[in-house]
């Protein structure tokens, strides 16, 4: 009994590793990637810690005092108050 290759048509896969090592291209691409994200962490880390300086230094010298002495908190250039006469029933 002889046993026949059912799809002799069908040439076997691409191996996955290249017979010349890895390519000048693909490892430089890989690192320019790599380096791209590495960047654009540190970018996003310093981003945060200097909004968060500028958020604490807000708080912390600009509407601190204004809370401990009772003021009211600024208002927008476009807000008006308009202070209404108390109502008198009877």
């Amino acid at each position: 009994m002889e046993v026949t290759d059912p799809w002799p048509h069908i040439p076997p896969p691409p191996s996955l590793i290249s017979p010349h090592g890895a390519s000048f291209s693909s490892f430089s691409t890989s690192t320019v990637h790599a380096a791209v994200i590495i960047i654009l962490s540190i970018a996003a880390l310093v981003g945060a810690v200097l909004l968060s300086i500028g958020l604490y230094l807000l708080c912390s010298r600009w509407m601190k005092p204004r809370m401990i002495a009772g003021e009211p908190p600024p208002l927008c250039s476009h807000e008006v108050v308009v202070q209404m006469a108390p109502i008198r029933v009877g």
